[in-house]
């Protein structure tokens, strides 16, 4: 088994999250890391000789060609195409203001989820985490199946204030030295301010805490502007983030995680998506390359970007007639209404006396309305609504119908 001095990326130092994964990660995975995948080594090289001598026959790769070539769809390198991974890296440096970011810094996954539990697995073994609550319903089954332990902390209360007072006690009672956030939050979509994630940063270096910040609506913001933990904390932290909200294209399956450690990107999950699912989906990737093209092509020319705004806008719509008819329906939301994210978390009014998965339970069979029970995300008696998938002709139709739940359960 090699060491990570022969497997580190030539002149990157020994950050504490790359230092955090080496110790952290099984040994089995270990074993893996410092490899080259033989097939993409030997098809590279082959199709580079290829482009020189036109005779070479390449016989290597496990794909059918020639036969029906307006369907066939070839595997693309494991960590996604380098034209990709540079726009991204272009893109978040200029939006972000971020340094020495390049293609190396970021690896394509096959959606964000695949990028987590990957770096799950690397970072989380016989492990604590602190999961901050609430949370996407998900992430403590990630956390358990890679062999960690989660311990639920609410890191930001429902009026938007930080409890690092708290979270203090707790870091040292459990020894833990992993924290999951997830900024705009999923499902209450409360977001982190510029100062708060400066204060996060000063607190995960007093406490060496090492940051998995879940990053997938950074972008879809309606108060503040998008910032990245990795502005504040790069040493120790790993972004999760995905094209799929803030694109549109969740189905295309398209993540990508960003370190501040071209190892982690370049090398660990490299060898993890390789032997995980071959390769990230290049559909996926054929979709998404000319929107992060355009976008890029604006920063470059200090253009306004053009992609989301209108998203936003309709989107924001939809937000406040949302909350306005859960208002009058009595339910408190969130941080008053989301900062960000395509979520509104509501609190089911007290004078029902019923918990928040009978609710819904109730709900769905009267065929009125549905959502998640805040149950699910680690906090009982919310419920998390997605007005993202809730038309604005159907917003009316909601609140009547929501209304009628309530009558039927007092």
């Amino acid at each position: 088994m090699k060491n990570l001095n022969d497997i580190i990326v030539k002149g990157e130092k020994i950050t504490p999250i790359l230092k955090c994964v080496w110790e952290n990660m099984p040994s089995q995975l270990k074993q893996v890391m410092g490899k080259e995948d033989p097939i993409f080594e030997i098809s590279a090289k082959a199709e580079a000789v290829r482009l020189k001598k036109k005779e070479l026959v390449r016989a290597e790769s496990g794909q059918i060609r020639g036969i029906l070539p307006e369907l066939e769809t070839y595997y693309s390198p494991p960590i996604g195409k380098v034209e990709l991974r540079t726009l991204l890296a272009e893109f978040w440096s200029k939006f972000y203001n971020l340094k020495d970011i390049t293609y190396e810094n970021i690896a394509i996954t096959n959606g964000a989820s695949q990028g987590l539990s990957l770096l799950m697995e690397m970072l989380v073994y016989k492990q604590k985490v602190i999961l901050n609550v609430p949370y996407w319903p998900n992430t403590p089954d990630i956390i358990t199946r890679t062999g960690g332990k989660y311990i639920e902390f609410e890191l930001v209360d429902t009026k938007g204030k930080l409890r690092l007072s708290e979270l203090s006690k707790l870091v040292k009672k459990e020894n833990a030295h992993i924290m999951f956030i997830n900024f705009p939050n999923n499902p209450s979509g409360i977001a982190l301010d510029k100062q708060q994630m400066t204060d996060l940063a000063e607190f995960s270096r007093k406490h060496n805490l090492i940051i998995i910040s879940d990053e997938v609506y950074n972008r879809i913001r309606f108060k503040g502007t998008p910032s990245t933990m990795l502005s504040f904390a790069p040493e120790r932290t790993v972004s999760v983030c995905s094209a799929s909200k803030e694109y549109l294209i969740p189905g295309a399956r398209i993540g990508y995680v960003i370190s501040a450690s071209k190892t982690i990107t370049n090398v660990f999950f490299k060898q993890l998506v390789r032997i995980d699912s071959s390769c990230v989906s290049t559909i996926g990737q054929d979709i998404i390359l000319p929107i992060i093209k355009k976008e890029t092509e604006e920063l470059k020319n200090n253009k306004p970007l053009s992609f989301l705004p209108p998203v936003l806008k309709e989107l924001k719509q939809r937000r406040d007639a949302l909350g306005k008819q859960l208002k009058e329906t009595g339910f408190e939301i969130a941080g008053g209404l989301p900062d960000g994210s395509i979520f509104m978390f509501a609190k089911i009014p007290e004078t029902l006396k019923i918990s928040d998965t009978k609710f819904i339970e109730k709900a769905i069979q009267m065929g009125k309305i549905s959502g998640i029970p805040g149950s699910e995300c680690g906090k009982p008696g919310w419920i998390r609504f997605c007005f993202g998938f809730v038309k604005s002709e159907d917003i009316d139709r909601f609140g009547k119908n929501l209304k009628d739940v309530v009558k039927a359960v007092k």
